[in-house]
């Protein structure tokens, strides 16, 4: 008969991380039947090294701790060789040689991609943006994501940057300010649900419609939030089930067969699901036409083509295209190729080592000067200073 196993879990339960993570572990000892004798510990004010310490003169079996605010409570057990998984948890003062401990974390990048996703199949944007709190590492790894994958589609991002403390936003005037310059319709992701409230509060409050001016998703999936903003917010729900799971699993591992083997173990789970709701519009039938000639236009920027190729395409009238991009994107079919052009002609610069005249090419420009000339214009710097500077 195996013998019980006493574990030690911290979560933050007053959000829905916490309690999604919480799920994932007991649907994991329920699902395997597990003797597991379980100490939770809910706030950060209870995870003390007092409490740790008491846990590990108890000979706690197993802990699994994912609590912001933590770092000053957790050194006992990195001296200690007790099986422990960190999730979502700064891993700052681990020992290079701790045994037995594994890290999870959701892929943060991964959430900024879901969230371009969604904002690029909901319609077609003058502007993509992200507000975010600029002092977590967490919130700098979504704009990765969210930048990268609005890149791949010929977009930029602009981003409103702030020390966001908690459900606070310091300046409301100047996010108010920036929410009214943005071209519309514009397009925000927001790094969690608590921002995405004051957001949402804050375009009510300067007279921006929402989702027919700006569309908004936020992060998290937090229900008591997403259902009682206005209008209702759309959510990135992050696989923190998946991370609770994972973490029982892993620490099961741990304790019942101890490695020998002393470097930390890193894990990522990504997004559980997108939770559409009100504050994101879906595409209309002019939003289609314009997203289905960007995809033509995307896939023949070698080419010489023009309004008339890209209408003859999409089986339209010249009148009505150059109506909708109008309409959509408030610029002409022109400056859209042109400008996805260049967005090409800088991605090439980026990653390869094509010579100019090959990135003219590829690119559908007359000849490499004409070329060096729209770049430097367009971007204030020429072709070879800028894959200096990001080379």
């Amino acid at each position: 008969m195996k013998q019980r196993k006493n574990v030690f879990i911290a979560l933050r339960m007053a959000g829905v991380g916490g309690r999604g993570k919480l799920d994932g572990i007991l649907r994991y000892i329920d699902d395997h039947h597990l003797d597991w004798n379980i100490q939770i510990v809910r706030t950060s004010l209870e995870l003390t090294r007092e409490t740790i310490q008491d846990a590990l003169d108890r000979r706690t079996d197993g802990y699994i701790i994912s609590m912001p605010g933590s770092e000053d409570a957790v050194p006992p057990l990195f001296a200690s060789k007790a099986p422990l998984v960190l999730s979502d948890t700064q891993t700052v003062g681990i020992p290079r040689m701790r045994c037995n401990l594994a890290v999870i974390s959701n892929d943060a990048a991964a959430i900024g991609r879901a969230a371009a996703e969604h904002l690029l199949s909901q319609g077609t944007f003058a502007t993509f943006g992200y507000v975010y709190n600029d002092r977590t590492e967490w919130a700098r790894n979504r704009l990765k994501g969210y930048a990268e994958a609005l890149a791949e589609h010929g977009f930029d991002c602009t981003t409103y940057a702030a020390p966001l403390n908690g459900t606070v936003v310091p300046d409301r005037k100047d996010l108010a300010r920036w929410l009214l310059a943005l071209p519309k319709p514009a397009a925000l992701f927001v790094d969690c649900d608590d921002h995405a409230h004051s957001v949402l509060d804050i375009c009510h409050e300067s007279g921006i419609d929402v989702p027919q001016s700006v569309s908004v998703i936020g992060v998290g999936n937090d229900s008591v939030i997403c259902l009682h903003s206005t209008p209702t917010l759309s959510s990135i729900l992050p696989d923190f089930n998946g991370e609770g799971y994972l973490a029982a699993r892993l620490l099961r591992g741990m304790m019942e067969r101890p490695s020998s083997k002393c470097e930390p173990r890193f894990f990522l789970r990504g997004v559980a699901d997108t939770v559409v709701r009100e504050s994101s519009t879906p595409l209309t039938r002019a939003n289609h036409l314009v997203l289905r000639a960007l995809k033509f236009i995307d896939g023949n920027l070698s080419k010489k083509i023009g309004i008339d190729d890209v209408a003859r395409h999409l089986k339209v009238s010249r009148s009505l295209l150059i109506l909708r991009f109008r309409e959509i994107r408030g610029e002409s079919i022109a400056a859209t190729i042109r400008s996805r052009r260049l967005a090409k002609v800088k991605s090439l610069l980026e990653t390869t080592r094509f010579t100019i005249e090959e990135i003219t090419e590829k690119c559908g420009f007359e000849n490499a000067n004409h070329l060096k000339n729209i770049f430097k214009a367009h971007f204030g710097r020429t072709m070879r200073d800028y894959r200096n500077s990001v080379s």
